[in-house]
């Protein structure tokens, strides 16, 4: 999908606990030439990951920030400000778990992906 060369790509993704929310991260990451092990930034609700410049995807991004919004329970300025100060780099990809906990600072033409696991042993993913 075409984008805005002037702001971040952000794409939320939804989906209860063990979905496959951070498992598809970690793929992305690896597809983008990430070389860090990639975890949950649930307890300091973001983690940034540099994208190689040997990488065929550098020249589009440069780094990667995955954040988990779960707990998020009430407006926080700061988060917010800083939200919207990553958003207005280009060259970053945001991807953010629970992304319905902070709709009102999502920017329009947010992309979504749902993840849900109707059983152990199988995950369905949705564009939105």
């Amino acid at each position: 999908k075409k984008r805005s060369r002037e702001s971040a790509f952000v794409l939320g993704l939804s989906g209860y606990l063990g979905a496959g929310k951070t498992t598809f991260v970690k793929m992305l990451a690896r597809e983008l030439g990430v070389k860090r092990n990639v975890t949950s930034p649930t307890f300091i609700l973001e983690r940034n990951y540099p994208i190689p410049r040997t990488s065929r995807y550098a020249k589009y991004f440069a780094r990667l920030a995955h954040i988990d919004a779960y707990r998020l329970t009430k407006h926080d300025p700061t988060f917010s400000h800083h939200l919207f100060r990553l958003m207005r780099d280009p060259r970053l990809i945001i991807l953010i778990e629970w992304p319905e906990r902070i709709t009102m600072l999502l920017p329009k033409g947010t992309a979504h992906i749902s993840f849900s696991a109707p059983n152990e042993h199988t995950r369905v993913v949705e564009m939105k």
